[in-house]
């Protein structure tokens, strides 16, 4: 049926619709570069973590063969209600002050040997430790990872590579991959694509920056026309 909608807002547009595709399979489309061009390297598993808005979506892959994807519902807007209630601002002023408030930066976490356990008291300590929404994405993950490993116990997942708008809470981040102790980092799509005389965007998108919240759509972009 949300395919169907989707369909007849396209017609009502008079958009011709050339592909229908998930989200999870751009995701891997998107990363397709990630990892060596050996094939041992194209072995190593690789969970993609999209931080968006109303959702987080949990792919893991193996080179460009999807093992198992997961939709959590949870992400930014209910950190945004959060702090909305805690200053008792508007949504829509809480969001700019989450945004203004986001750094950028590549490596989110340390590896694996370097971590802290993320149970016990180190996690009240944490930025974000106690916040309900990241405690459930943290179960999450940890849940994921548990059947991940439960079906695949002699090929574990390698790296965290972190998507979506969300993705520039880098405290999360870091949260989230010390509690499956797995080395992490901001994902950037647009690394496999020629920066060369790109000039300035006429969308305000630095370039020079990572810009993990375009996964999907480059993944779309290199997509097959199925229809």
């Amino acid at each position: 049926d949300r395919v169907l909608r989707y369909v007849e807002l396209a017609n009502r547009l008079e958009l011709e619709v050339v592909g229908v595709h998930c989200d999870a399979p751009c995701v891997i489309r998107a990363f397709a570069h990630v990892g060596g061009r050996a094939p041992e390297d194209q072995a190593r598993p690789v969970a993609y973590v999209d931080l968006g808005a109303a959702a987080t979506k949990i792919v893991v892959a193996q080179g460009g063969r999807m093992m198992l994807a997961k939709t959590v519902h949870a992400g930014g807007d209910a950190w945004t209600r959060k702090l909305a209630s805690e200053h008792q601002m508007a949504f829509e002023e809480a969001r700019l002050a989450r945004v203004a408030e986001s750094s950028g930066g590549t490596a989110v976490a340390p590896p694996p040997q370097a971590t802290t356990t993320a149970t016990g008291a180190g996690d009240n300590d944490h930025p974000d430790g106690g916040c309900e929404t990241t405690e459930c994405l943290v179960d999450e993950l940890r849940a994921t990872f548990r059947h991940y490993h439960s079906r695949y116990p002699d090929q574990p997942i390698e790296k965290l590579v972190f998507l979506g708008g969300e993705s520039n809470r880098l405290d999360t981040c870091r949260r989230l991959a010390q509690s499956v102790h797995v080395a992490a980092q901001l994902g950037d799509p647009f690394a496999r694509l020629s920066r060369q005389n790109a000039g300035p965007s006429p969308m305000g998108v630095d370039l020079a920056q990572p810009q993990p919240g375009w996964a999907v759509a480059l993944g779309l972009c290199l997509s097959d026309a199925n229809l």
